[in-house]
């Protein structure tokens, strides 16, 4: 039987203190736990960003732009018709989660899924950015 991480907001607290951390080595190793404990877990990785996306603390713009980047972009990239919908609706009431989707680039996502995308993030004001690029 596998085992996987629970996904809870300890995870998620960990996760983002490995991404603050200055040893590029050691950042690494948050993008390594993501890809080998999440690879095609859509529910979990999605369940990961929400929790990211409604934690109450801080989180600076560089960490969201390699969330963004990362298991977000994965997410749309594996599962984007699935998920597209979902995705949106949270971009619409949360900040934070809207800002992140601007750091998604095109990758392999569908083309039908990145037009939803890059529809909603030429209408959001603070892109991480700063200018939104596609």
């Amino acid at each position: 039987m596998d085992q996987y991480f629970e996904i809870d907001i300890e995870f998620v607290k960990s996760y983002l203190q490995s991404l603050k951390r200055d040893d590029r080595e050691y950042e690494d190793y948050g993008f390594y736990v993501i890809d080998l404990d999440l690879d095609h877990r859509w529910d979990d990785l999605w369940k990961l960003l929400k929790l990211v996306a409604e934690l109450e603390c801080d989180i600076e713009s560089s960490i969201l732009a390699t969330i963004a980047a990362g298991p977000l972009e994965d997410l749309l990239d594996g599962a984007g018709l699935q998920f597209i919908d979902r995705i949106v609706a949270l971009a619409k009431t949360n900040r934070r989660f809207a800002k992140m989707l601007t750091g998604v680039w095109r990758s392999d996502i569908e083309p039908e899924v990145w037009a939803v995308v890059v529809d909603f993030c030429r209408k959001y004001d603070d892109p991480i950015d700063v200018t939104y690029q596609f």
